[in-house]
């Protein structure tokens, strides 16, 4: 029996062990290593300067971090619209008290407010009075319809009024004594009434065309839109894992289970005002108290966003997991970095999930804000342009300054278009909230309406000159016009007459260049004439030459012709003497021979000569 007592008692011991262990895994997989990297990565993709964040168990805190510009987990934010379930959860512990009914109406404790009158407090909580965003305190109007939801911070500052009117403490100082304190909340707390604890607020930073720029939060007590009870309770990471354990643990101390469900499940359909729902992945939620509820893969999740001018946040509750994360920046960039943080935001929560997070290029930031910064510039330059081309303007009107086309477009330009945008911006996003959240897009806007009535004002003075000094000015140009055109004239002809001059001198130059020529082919000729003299002369004296020669030649023949006679004679004689001797007639028809042989040869000369 004892044996089967401890083998009993074993196993049992065996089975809480596990479940134990089941239970402290369950709890304690973070995926820290994997989370880190991200958080890093994405901060530098995004441009995210300074990052807290806390993940904690219904027991324990789990991780708690501080990134970039934060730098200390103590360090406190802003909570924006996180302060809203504090504000909730007031309003839960006076229903548990006694103290009030999601029935009643704001009338019954806020009469002043008439147009509100008839709301319920289950309405503001909800966000179906009827109450538009934009709405100020100072001029409280039911402008949507009843029932159906619309996300207005009007809603829970009634709620705050309203806790202080039945309570007869001041809202910090109830929710300090019946939520804070229970959870030893004691880094939480609100400019009003702790300004001696703001020593650990960061430093929120606004952007101005993607450049931050610092500016710490200071208490606005004029503030209509949003107060304490809507926006501006401050916290830190700590604290906010303390807050979201009393979730986690059902309530503990604080709240009864039935308040926190009431707080968290079973809201209304989002679907009709849903820019709020989709702060943390796409698609409709259901918002309830403070909080909304959406799935994620299958997943339920319970989360609310918080934006205000310099700080973001977000806390988030994964009950299958039994998780609960808070989230929170110490910037806003309305335009583009806070979809990059958004994404972050999700990524942590896919990783919280078992899923793989979206990252974001390490390109985007500078791509999209260098294209919005792009289109801003165009705008103001576009609004200055009739400004800069004001000379031409006034050149075309000069003559025409009633012109109707003229009119209508300056009339378009300056006048209709900047009234217009003054017009129809309030239907798009109130100037204030653009001014908070958006305020290089605001200064733009406004730069570029004044600039075009600035040119407006400018056509309409200078057109006014023209009307007055037109014909005098007119009068000057025409004279003007005459002086120049008498100058002109004058100019032509002293252009001609130097013309004319310079072709005289080219045409005289050319006649004493033709001259010298001419010389110079006279004294060619004469030259030539010269040699031919001289060649004939010479041929004259050549051909006297040879006639004397032919002379002496003649003479000579003569001379030989009569020796050659007197030689025949005498050879007749010795012919006849010796005609009988025949060595004699040889030697006689030798000599015939040898006299013959030189009269060849002096004609040959004589033809050799000539």
């Amino acid at each position: 029996m004892r044996k089967k007592l401890m083998a009993l008692t074993l196993a049992l011991t065996c089975m809480i062990s596990t479940l134990g262990s089941s239970i402290s895994t369950k709890a304690t997989a973070i995926h820290e290593t994997e989370l880190e990297e991200y958080i890093m990565e994405e901060m530098a993709s995004a441009n995210i300067l300074g990052m807290g964040i806390s993940i904690v168990s219904a027991d324990k805190e789990l991780y708690c971090a501080a990134y970039g510009a934060a730098k200390d987990t103590e360090a406190d934010y802003v909570l924006g619209s996180i302060s809203k379930s504090f504000t909730a959860a007031g309003i839960m512990r006076m229903v548990e008290d006694g103290d009030l009914s999601l029935k009643d109406t704001v009338s019954d404790y806020l009469p002043e407010y008439k147009a509100a009158g008839d709301i319920t407090i289950q309405e503001l909580l909800n966000h179906t009075s009827g109450i538009s965003a934009e709405q100020r305190m100072s001029d409280l109007k039911v402008t949507g319809k009843r029932g159906e939801f619309q996300y207005a911070n009007a809603n829970y500052n009634l709620l705050g009024e309203i806790i202080e009117e039945i309570s007869g403490m001041n809202y910090e100082e109830y929710i300090s004594d019946n939520i804070l304190d229970p959870l030893e909340m004691t880094s939480t707390y609100s400019m009003r009434t702790g300004s001696d604890l703001s020593e650990g607020l960061l430093a929120g930073y606004k952007s101005y065309f993607g450049f931050p720029f610092a500016s710490k939060y200071e208490y606005d007590v004029e503030d209509d839109w949003m107060q304490i009870p809507s926006a501006y309770l401050i916290s830190d990471i700590k604290d906010m894992g303390s807050y979201l354990q009393m979730y986690l643990n059902g309530g503990a101390d604080v709240l009864s289970k039935e308040s926190i469900d009431a707080m968290l499940y079973n809201g209304v359909d989002t679907s009709s005002d849903n820019e709020i729902a989709e702060e943390l992945f796409d698609g409709s939620a259901k918002y309830a108290m403070g909080w909304m509820e959406k799935e994620v893969n299958g997943t339920k999740i319970l989360f609310h966003a918080g934006n205000v001018e310099n700080f973001m946040t977000m806390m988030v509750l994964i009950p299958e997991k039994e998780l609960g994360i808070t989230m929170m920046f110490n910037s806003m960039d309305y335009l583009v970095a806070k979809e990059l943080m958004e994404n972050l935001q999700e990524g942590i929560v896919s990783i919280e999930l078992e899923e793989t997070p979206l990252k974001t290029d390490s390109n985007t930031f500078l791509v999209q804000h260098g294209v919005i910064d792009a289109l801003m510039l165009l705008a103001v330059l576009a609004a200055w342009m009739p400004i800069f081309l004001m000379g031409v303007w006034s050149k075309k009107r000069r003559n025409r300054l009633l012109s109707v086309p003229g009119l209508i477009a300056d009339v378009i330009i300056n006048i209709v278009l900047p009234t217009l945008i003054l017009c129809y911006l309030p239907n798009i996003a109130p100037t204030f909230m653009l001014k908070r959240f958006v305020p290089d897009l605001y200064y733009v806007i406004w730069a570029v309406i004044l600039s075009l009535y600035l040119g407006a004002v400018i056509k309409l003075i200078t057109g006014i000159v023209l009307a007055i000094l037109g014909p005098k000015k007119e009068a000057e140009e025409i004279s003007e016009a005459e002086v120049k055109t008498e100058e002109a004239v004058l100019t032509e002809k002293v252009v001609e007459k130097e013309t004319v001059e310079k072709q005289e001198e080219k045409v005289s130059e050319e006649e004493t260049v033709k001259k010298q020529e001419e010389k110079v082919s006279e004294e060619e000729t004469v030259e030539k004439q010269e040699e031919k003299v001289s060649e004939e002369e010479t041929v004259e004296k050549q051909e006297e030459k040879a006639s004397e020669e032919e002379t002496v030649e003649k003479q000579e023949e003569q001379k030989t012709d009569s020796k050659q006679e007197a030689a025949v004679t005498e050879e007749k004689a010795d012919v006849a003497e010796f005609v009988e001797k025949p060595s004699v007639k040889k030697e006689a028809a030798k000599n015939q021979k040898k006299g013959n042989q030189k009269k060849s040869q002096k004609k040959h000369r004589k033809g050799k000569k000539k």
